[in-house]
């Protein structure tokens, strides 16, 4: 390998470098955002049924803030893997239909049955994207 070659590579490598980074605190923001929605979800329901509108208004920012976990899982791709990318991808999704069931469930039980699940899922593809991701920038 020539030298030239070798310092592309490495610049190459330190860039993926860097979009994982961001794509690990981008993706822990995400986490703590699920659940602050968990939170006030919890809130109203047994305390304070005022803070349903903050619910709804999180709820309706968050599937474009997953779309950014898209974009910088595709820009990590090469140093995060295609499983990353395919959880943010399915994160993304669901973050729609959670949406959708969250309105949907406030006249149809069964509806709202699938949201509280939905939404421990949507945590937990959260909490694995931002574990992997930030792991891969430490080696």
């Amino acid at each position: 390998m020539t030298t030239r070659a070798a310092a592309r590579d490495a610049q190459a490598s330190d860039a993926d470098s860097r979009w994982a980074r961001r794509l690990s605190v981008y993706a822990w923001a995400t986490t703590a955002l699920l659940l602050v929605q968990a939170a006030l979800a919890g809130q109203f329901v047994n305390t304070n049924p005022g803070l349903i509108s903050m619910h709804r208004y999180l709820a309706e920012a968050l599937p474009l803030l997953a779309l950014g976990l898209v974009v910088l899982a595709w820009m990590a791709r090469a140093r995060v893997g295609g499983i990353v990318l395919g959880c943010s991808l399915a994160i993304a999704v669901l973050m729609v239909l959670q949406t959708g069931f969250g309105f949907m469930g406030r006249t149809s039980p069964d509806v709202a049955a699938i949201h509280i699940p939905l939404g421990v899922t949507l945590l937990g593809l959260s909490v694995f994207v931002a574990t992997r991701s930030g792991s891969t920038t430490r080696g």
